[in-house]
């Protein structure tokens, strides 16, 4: 009876596990399959037989190109604007941080402005800092979208070379 009922349980455990590893299967491949119809890979539809490269197909990756350059031009003035802006802050602190240490070595009597002074150096570096810290984030940011907008170059020149062979008599 008791080994009637280790095995019992045991085969539960086995049936429950498999359930769940089926399903789990199962999602992964609706997902998968989902994922692939929604997103063509260029390159696949070009060795395609079934699957003509249009002038409106060239059109497209010309105009998706052409926006993610657009997007990359944005975003890399955005990174000049603000490195700009931390290097005009960082000149202006390190004036300030030469003025009050000048003044407080030239100074015979230590006063709570001096102090003022000192933590307005301190605040206006920090800006400066986080500035740079946001230019540089920028800057990063134009990069990965100078990469999209090349990988989009690179999909409108397969475009064009599919649809010169699938159209040879074509203008485009």
């Amino acid at each position: 009876e008791k080994g009637r009922m280790m095995s019992k349980s045991s085969g539960l455990i086995f049936a429950s596990l498999l359930a769940t590893s089926a399903a789990a299967w199962t999602h992964t491949a609706v997902v998968t399959r989902a994922t692939h119809r929604r997103r063509p890979n260029p390159a696949r539809a070009a060795r395609s037989p079934f699957c003509l490269v249009t002038e409106d197909d060239v059109e497209a990756a010309v105009e998706k190109a052409e926006a993610a350059w657009a997007e990359a031009l944005e975003a890399r003035k955005l990174a000049d604007k603000l490195s700009g802006e931390a290097e005009t802050l960082a000149e202006e602190v390190s004036s300030k941080a030469a003025e009050q240490t000048e003044s407080l070595e030239s100074s015979t009597k230590f006063s709570l402005s001096m102090l003022t002074g000192a933590q307005s150096a301190v605040s206006s570096g920090l800006e400066a800092q986080q500035i740079l810290s946001d230019a540089y984030d920028a800057a990063e940011e134009a990069e990965r979208l100078e990469r999209e907008a090349e990988e989009a170059l690179a999909a409108v020149e397969v475009a064009l070379e599919q649809h010169a062979i699938d159209f040879p008599d074509s203008s485009v």
